[in-house]
C-alpha cells in the first residue's frame, strides 16, 4: 500500500506539473513511462485530470467528478482546500505597526523649466499601439482558446496523418479531426469515455460527448456515470445507453454497430434530431445501415475489433518482389504464395500469433488453419518459423525489401490437398517446440518450393470479411 500511495502521489504531482507547463524533460519521460506501464497510474491520471477540469468549470461550487469510485485522496484534497478558504475568511484582522518616520535633510535644487515637445508621430504611435492592444483583448475575449476535450492515454506504433504529427501520452486533444494511419491509440474523453483506435481510422471529436467516425473502426467504453454519448457517421447515429460497443465505416460508406455490453440505439442518418428508422441492439447483437438508410441485422463479430491496445497482437501480410519490393500488402483480404522465375511475380506470406495467454510449458499440440481462396495444383508449399528476435514487426510496414528470414525445421504440404473455401489444418507442433521459439509468439513464413509462372495460391487473411475463413492457431500445452 505504501508503494501504491507513493506512486499515486507522484502521478498527481507530474500531472499538475504537466498542466501548468513546469514539467521538465526527465520528469516528462518518467510520466510517459508510468502511464505506459501501470494501470493504477493511468487511473490516477484520469482522476487528477477530472478534478482539474471540474475546478476550471465551476465557480463557488463543490467539485463533482465523473467517477464513482477511487476518489478518496482527491476528495480529501478538495475538502482541505475548502476548509482553508473558510478559515481565511473568518480570520481576525492583524494590524502591523508602521516604523516612526525619519525626516531626512533635503537641499533645495533649482531646475530651470524646459519646454516639452511632443511629436505627432509619437502620438500616432501611441494611438495605434493602444488600438492594437484593444483589438487583441477583444479578440481573446470573443475567441477564447478551445480547451482539450480528450487526452491520449496510450499509443503503440502510432503514425498520425501527414507523418509529422506526433502525440505523446497524456497530450491534450482539442475538438477537430484526427487521423491514425497505422498503429493503435487509446483516447479518453474528458467525460471519462474511453475510445480505442486501430489505424487506418479517421475521427472528428466534436465534443466530450460526441465523436464523428469518417472511416475505419473504433471501440468505445462508456462508464455508467456518463449520461450522454453518441457516435455519428455519414449514414448513421449510434446512441449509447451505458455500454461497450464498436462502430465501423467500410469503404462503401456502410455503418455497422456491434454491442459487446449494455445497449445502444442505431439510427439511420447523421442528424441527431431528425433521423430515419431506428433499432435497439443488446449485448452480442449487431446491425448495419446502408447508403439508402436501410437497417439490417448482421452476425455479431467481436474478433473484428480491438478492445484494448495489445502488447503483441496477431497480424499477417504477404510481400511481393521486383518492382513491388517496397509495396506493403498488410491490409489485403488475401495472403498470396508464388515462386516465379521472374522475381516481380513472386510472393511470400507471414503470419504472427501471440499465444502467451493460453498456457505455459512444452506444446503438446499446435495446428495452423488456413482457408484457400484460390488453388493452383501441383505446388509444394513450405512453412518455417522466424526467430524470436524478429517477432516484432508491423503488417502495415512489411515489404519484400524488409522481409524476415526464417530457419530451423520446416513443414511442407501439397496444394493438391487444398480445396477452395475449405479450411485446411496443418500440424505445426514441431515448429513451436524449437529452441528458436521461446517467447510464446510464433511468426510463420510460408513460401513455395515449386517454381511456376502459372497461377497463385491464395489464403484468407485476418482482414477477410468472413470470420470463419481467417487464419487460426490452436495450441494445447502438455500437462505438468
Amino acid at each position: 500500500m505504501i508503494e501504491d500511495q507513493e506512486l499515486l502521489d507522484r502521478i498527481t504531482e507530474l500531472t499538475l506539473a504537466s498542466l501548468d507547463g513546469s514539467i521538465g524533460r526527465d520528469e516528462f519521460a518518467e510520466f510517459q513511462h508510468e502511464l505506459k506501464s501501470s494501470q493504477k497510474a493511468r487511473f490516477c491520471f484520469l482522476e487528477c485530470l477530472a478534478l482539474c477540469i471540474s475546478l476550471n468549470q465551476c465557480e463557488e461550487k463543490p467539485v463533482n467528478l465523473p467517477f464513482d469510485e477511487g476518489l478518496s485522496e482527491i476528495a480529501l484534497l478538495n475538502n482541505a482546500l475548502q476548509s482553508l478558504a473558510e478559515n481565511e475568511k473568518m480570520a481576525a484582522t492583524m494590524e502591523i505597526e508602521k516604523p516612526p518616520a525619519v525626516e531626512l535633510p533635503v537641499g533645495k535644487i533649482h531646475v530651470a523649466p524646459q519646454p516639452r515637445h511632443v511629436s505627432k508621430f509619437s502620438i500616432y504611435t501611441l494611438v495605434l499601439s493602444a488600438a492594437a492592444i484593444l483589438m487583441v483583448a477583444i479578440f481573446l475575449r470573443l475567441n477564447p482558446p478551445e480547451p482539450a476535450v480528450a487526452f491520449l492515454l496510450e499509443s503503440r506504433n502510432a503514425v498520425w496523418s501527414g507523418g509529422d504529427i506526433h502525440l505523446d501520452n497524456g497530450a491534450g486533444i482539442k475538438p477537430g479531426p484526427i487521423s491514425l494511419t497505422s498503429g493503435y491509440a487509446d483516447i479518453v474523453l474528458t467525460n471519462g469515455v474511453e475510445v480505442v483506435l486501430r489505424g487506418p481510422v479517421t475521427i472528428n471529436i466534436e465534443s466530450e460527448n460526441q465523436v464523428f467516425l469518417l472511416r475505419g473502426s473504433i471501440f468505445s467504453k462508456v462508464p455508467k456515470s456518463v449520461n450522454e454519448y453518441l457516435v455519428r457517421t455519414s449514414g448513421a447515429t449510434i446512441v449509447d445507453y451505458g455500454t461497450e460497443f464498436a462502430v465501423e465505416v467500410d469503404r462503401r460508406g456502410m455503418t455497422a454497430a456491434h454491442v459487446f455490453k449494455g445497449e445502444v440505439e442505431l439510427r439511420a442518418g447523421p442528424d441527431i434530431v431528425k433521423h430515419g428508422p431506428a433499432t435497439r441492439l443488446l449485448a452480442k447483437q449487431a446491425a448495419s445501415v446502408d447508403a439508402n438508410g436501410r437497417i439490417e441485422k448482421i452476425p455479431f463479430s467481436p474478433e473484428r475489433y480491438v478492445t484494448a491496445i495489445p502488447s503483441i497482437y496477431d497480424i499477417d501480410a504477404y510481400v511481393r518482389g521486383g518492382d513491388s519490393a517496397n509495396e506493403n500488402y498488410g491490409l489485403e483480404a488475401a495472403l498470396m504464395v508464388k515462386n516465379d522465375s521472374v522475381v516481380h511475380y513472386s510472393r511470400e506470406t507471414y503470419l504472427r500469433f501471440n499465444y502467451e495467454d493460453r498456457g505455459t510449458g512444452p506444446v503438446q499440440k499446435a495446428t495452423l488453419t488456413l482457408t484457400p481462396m484460390s488453388v493452383q495444383k501441383g505446388r509444394i508449399l513450405r512453412i518455417r518459423l522466424v526467430k524470436d528476435d524478429d517477432d516484432i514487426w508491423s503488417e502495415e510496414e512489411l515489404t519484400w525489401g524488409t522481409k524476415l528470414p526464417s530457419s530451423g525445421l520446416e513443414v511442407t504440404f501439397s496444394s493438391d490437398n487444398l480445396t477452395y473455401h475449405k479450411p485446411y489444418i496443418i500440424d505445426v507442433t514441431a515448429l513451436l517446440n524449437q529452441n528458436i521459439n521461446k517467447n510464446s509468439i510464433a511468426t510463420f513464413h510460408i513460401d513455395t518450393l515449386t517454381q511456376s509462372q502459372d497461377g497463385i495460391n491464395k489464403f484468407a487473411s485476418r482482414e477477410h470479411e468472413t470470420a470463419a475463413f481467417r487464419p487460426k492457431l490452436t495450441v494445447t500445452f502438455a500437462t505438468p
